[in-house]
C-alpha cells in the first residue's frame, strides 16, 4: 500500500495511515455491525510551502512568483507572494510543480532594500527551479547562464563562480553569512542592471525590429542578458580601487554606481539604437525542429560587406546534403568558409578572419592540428529546450548553442538588413552589424526574400577550448638580455644597461629564447626607472617606470582605465595586462600597466595579484599555462599561454569559455537572394 502514497508523505504519516487502514479492515472483517462508522482518512496534501528570501540587501515588498511560462512576469494564476521586512516570503506550490520552474522576484519602486534604501529603478531577479530558497543577483546570473547554455544548475553555478572569482555557494544568503566579496559583486550586478535599464527605458511601448510592441518585461530580459554576457567586467569593477578605498558604505555604493554606468556604456553594447533588434530576436520562437524529409544542402551567412563587385567579404557556415544527414551518432556536420574579393582577386579560406593564420595549430587532445578549408565541424540533435552541442574545428572549441528563427519570407531585403541586422549590437567575424550588407543600400531596390527565408539568432556558449598558437615568425617571443631585464634606476645611475635602450636600437638587445626556462629567467619584473618626462601629450608620473624590459604581455583592454591625474594624454586609456616570474618556485606576478600614448611603451605597472604556472608536455611541444589570473584578465577573449615547439616559443592562447555570444545569420535561401541581387555568385555548399 505504501508504494501508492505520494513521495512527499513522511514516514510518520505512512505509519499512521497504515495503522488506520488496518483498523478499518478489522472492523469490516467483524461485520462492523450496529451502524458503526469509520472516519475517512484526510486527503493527502497537494501543495508544498516553499520558503524564499530575496536579497541584495534584504528586500521588502518584492513580488515573488513561480514563473511557469518563463516570461519573466508574475502572471495571474502563478503562485505568488510579497516579501516581508526581512525579505522573506512563503509560496504554496503544487507538489507536481516544485523544482520544475524558476522563481522570480519583481522589485518595484514600492520595495525597500534594507541596506540600500528605496528602489528607484525597478528590476527583476530570478533563481533556478531547483534552488529557490534564495533569489539574489548571483542566482540571477546562474539562471541567465542556464537559459543561454542549458545543462545543469551545478554546471551553471561553476561557470558563474569562474567568471566572478567567488568560492562560496551562490545559492546561500551572503548577507547573513557576512560574505563581503559576494555582497559587492552582487551589488554591482544590480547597479549595472539598473544602469542598463535606465538606458533602455524609453523603448517601452515602441516597436521592436519585427514590429511587435516592446513591453517592460522585454527590456528587463534584454538588460539581464546583457549584464550576464559581460559578467567578468562586472566582477572586475567590483574590485576597483575606488571601491576598496571607500571610507563608508555610501561612498562605496556611489563608486560602484559610477563603475556600473561606465561598464554599461563601454561593455554591453546595448543601447536605444540596437535594443529593438535584440528584443525581436529574443522573442522569436526557439527553433528546435529537426529536419524532415530528404536532407538538403544549407548555409548560414554570418558576416557580409559589399563595396562593389570586386570588393566584398563574407563568412558562412556551409553544409552539403551529406553533411546534413545524421551519422551513426546522430551528428550533422558543417564547414567554415571565409571568402574575400579584393580588387578583383578572390581568396577563400576556412579558419580565422585573417587568411594569414590558416596554419594556426591547436591541441585536439592527441595531436597538434590546423583547420584548413573543408574541415568538418559537428552539431548534435537539439534537446527538449532547443540547445544542441557543437564541436568546432576538431576540438578547437566545444560548447552549446541555441537558435531562434524569424520567418522573413516576403519581407524586403532592405528592411530586414536596415532594421534588424544593422540594428543588432556587436559584430561577428570582425564585421560590425552596423556595416552588414552593401555600402550602397539602394542596390537592394525593392527586392524581397523568397519562401523559406529565415533570420536566425544564435547564442553560443563555449564549454571547452583548446590550447592554440599562431605559427608565424611575428608571433615568436622575444626577450631582452639579462642586463636590460635586470632593470635599475637610470635617474641615479647613467650606467644601468636598461637606460641605453631606445626605439632605434632595441632589437640589438633582444633575442628569441629557445626554452621556457630561458624566458622565465629574463622576465623578473624589475622596471627601468627614468626621470619624469613630458611631451606634447602631457607629463608622465613622477616615477617614470619602463616595464617592457622585464615583463611579458597577457593582453590589452582598451578604455579600461582612466588617465592619471595631471598627466594630460601622456598615457592612453588602455589597460596593458602584463606578467613576470618571481624566481621562487613557479610563482607569477600579474600587473596592470599604463601605455605611453606616443609609442605604446609599457609604463608604471601596478600589481594586480599573484599566481603560478605549470609546464606540460603535449606531443612534441611544451605548454606553459597559468593559475590565479587577475579578474581583469577575464575581460579578455582569451587566456595567455606560451608554446615551446621546434626550438622557439610562441605567444599562445586559449579562448575564454562560458561567455555567451549572440549572432544573427541568414539561411541559405535568404543569403543567396541577397547575393543574387548584388550580382554575386550564390553559395553552393560542396
Amino acid at each position: 500500500m505504501d508504494s501508492h502514497l505520494h513521495p512527499s508523505v513522511t514516514a510518520r504519516q505512512r505509519y499512521s495511515l497504515t495503522a488506520l487502514f488496518a483498523a478499518v479492515a478489522n472492523l469490516t472483517a467483524c461485520g462492523g455491525g450496529g451502524g458503526a462508522s469509520v472516519d475517512t482518512p484526510a486527503p493527502l496534501p497537494t501543495t508544498q510551502s516553499v520558503q524564499i528570501a530575496v536579497i541584495d540587501g534584504a528586500i521588502k515588498g518584492a513580488v515573488v512568483c513561480l514563473d511557469k511560462n518563463a516570461n519573466g512576469i508574475c502572471d495571474t494564476g502563478e503562485p505568488s507572494g510579497v516579501t516581508d521586512a526581512s525579505g522573506k516570503v512563503s509560496l504554496d506550490i503544487l507538489i507536481a510543480d516544485v523544482g520544475k520552474y524558476p522563481v522570480i522576484a519583481s522589485i518595484g519602486t514600492d520595495a525597500v532594500d534594507a541596506d540600500h534604501g528605496a528602489i528607484t529603478t525597478p528590476y527583476v531577479l530570478s533563481a533556478p527551479a531547483d534552488q529557490p530558497a534564495v533569489i539574489s543577483p548571483l542566482t540571477d546570473m546562474v539562471q541567465q547562464h542556464l537559459v543561454a547554455a542549458g545543462g545543469t544548475t551545478a554546471a551553471a553555478e561553476s561557470f558563474v563562480k569562474a567568471q566572478t572569482g567567488l568560492a562560496a555557494s551562490l545559492f546561500s544568503n551572503y548577507i547573513s553569512g557576512g560574505d563581503a566579496t559576494a555582497t559587492i559583486v552582487a551589488r554591482t550586478v544590480v547597479l549595472a542592471t539598473q544602469a542598463q535599464l535606465d538606458v533602455l527605458k524609453t523603448l517601452v511601448g515602441t516597436k521592436d525590429a519585427a514590429g511587435n510592441t516592446i513591453a517592460q518585461a522585454d527590456i528587463n530580459n534584454a538588460a539581464r542578458q546583457a549584464i550576464a554576457a559581460v559578467l567578468p567586467a562586472v566582477a572586475a569593477a567590483a574590485t576597483d580601487a575606488s571601491v576598496s578605498g571607500s571610507s563608508s558604505a555610501a561612498d562605496k555604493d556611489k563608486a560602484l554606481a559610477a563603475l556600473a554606468t561606465t561598464l554599461v556604456s563601454t561593455q554591453t553594447g546595448l543601447d536605444v539604437t540596437n535594443a529593438a533588434a535584440t528584443v525581436a530576436s529574443n522573442k522569436a520562437p526557439i527553433d528546435n525542429s529537426a529536419a524532415s524529409g530528404t536532407p538538403a544542402a544549407g548555409a548560414t551567412l554570418r558576416a557580409f560587406t559589399f563595396t562593389d563587385a570586386n570588393n566584398w567579404y563574407y563568412r558562412a557556415m556551409e553544409s552539403t546534403a551529406a553533411d546534413n544527414t545524421p551519422d551513426a551518432n546522430k551528428f550533422t556536420h558543417y564547414y567554415d568558409v571565409h571568402s574575400a574579393n579584393v580588387a578583383g582577386t578572390v581568396n577563400t579560406w576556412g579558419y580565422n578572419t585573417d587568411p594569414g593564420r590558416q596554419a594556426d595549430q591547436h591541441w585536439n587532445g592527441s595531436a597538434w592540428v590546423a583547420c584548413p578549408l573543408g574541415t568538418r565541424s559537428s552539431n548534435s540533435e537539439t534537446d527538449a529546450t532547443g540547445h544542441r552541442n557543437y564541436n568546432y574545428c576538431d576540438g578547437f572549441e566545444v560548447g552549446t548553442s541555441l537558435r531562434t528563427a524569424q520567418d522573413i519570407s516576403g519581407k524586403s531585403l532592405s528592411d530586414v538588413i536596415t532594421n534588424q541586422i544593422r540594428s543588432f549590437p556587436g559584430a561577428d567575424s570582425g564585421v560590425s552589424y552596423a556595416t552588414f550588407g552593401p555600402a550602397n543600400m539602394a542596390l537592394l531596390g525593392t527586392a524581397t526574400f523568397p519562401d523559406q527565408s529565415k533570420l536566425w539568432a544564435i547564442s553560443v556558449v563555449p564549454s571547452t577550448a583548446a590550447y592554440a598558437y599562431d605559427v608565424r615568425s611575428s608571433n615568436v617571443v622575444s626577450i631582452f638580455n639579462a642586463a636590460v631585464a635586470a632593470g635599475g634606476n637610470a635617474v641615479t645611475s647613467s650606467t644601468v644597461e636598461c637606460a641605453k635602450v631606445n626605439s632605434t636600437n632595441a632589437s640589438a638587445y633582444r633575442s628569441a629564447p629557445a626554452t621556457l626556462e630561458d624566458m622565465v629567467a629574463h622576465s623578473p619584473g624589475v622596471p627601468c626607472v627614468f626621470a619624469q618626462g613630458s611631451n606634447a601629450d602631457g607629463a608622465s608620473l613622477a616615477s617614470n617606470e619602463w616595464w617592457s624590459n622585464s615583463t611579458l604581455g597577457l593582453g590589452s583592454l582598451p578604455n579600461a582605465q582612466t588617465q592619471p591625474a595631471g598627466s594630460g594624454k601622456y598615457y592612453t586609456t588602455t589597460a596593458a595586462l602584463r606578467m613576470s616570474f618571481t624566481g621562487s618556485g613557479n610563482g607569477v606576478n600579474y600587473y596592470n600597466c599604463l601605455v605611453r600614448n606616443a609609442d605604446g611603451s609599457i609604463r608604471n605597472c601596478s600589481l594586480l595579484g599573484t599566481g603560478s604556472y605549470k609546464i606540460e608536455a603535449l606531443g612534441d611541444a611544451r605548454v606553459m599555462s597559468f593559475t590565479g589570473l587577475p579578474m581583469m584578465a577575464n575581460r579578455l577573449s582569451y587566456k595567455r599561454i606560451f608554446v615551446e615547439r621546434g626550438g622557439q616559443i610562441f605567444y599562445g592562447f586559449q579562448n575564454q569559455v562560458g561567455r555567451t555570444t549572440y549572432t544573427l545569420r541568414l539561411n541559405l535561401p535568404a543569403a543567396n537572394a541577397l547575393f543574387t541581387q548584388l550580382g554575386m555568385s550564390p553559395i553552393v555548399p560542396q
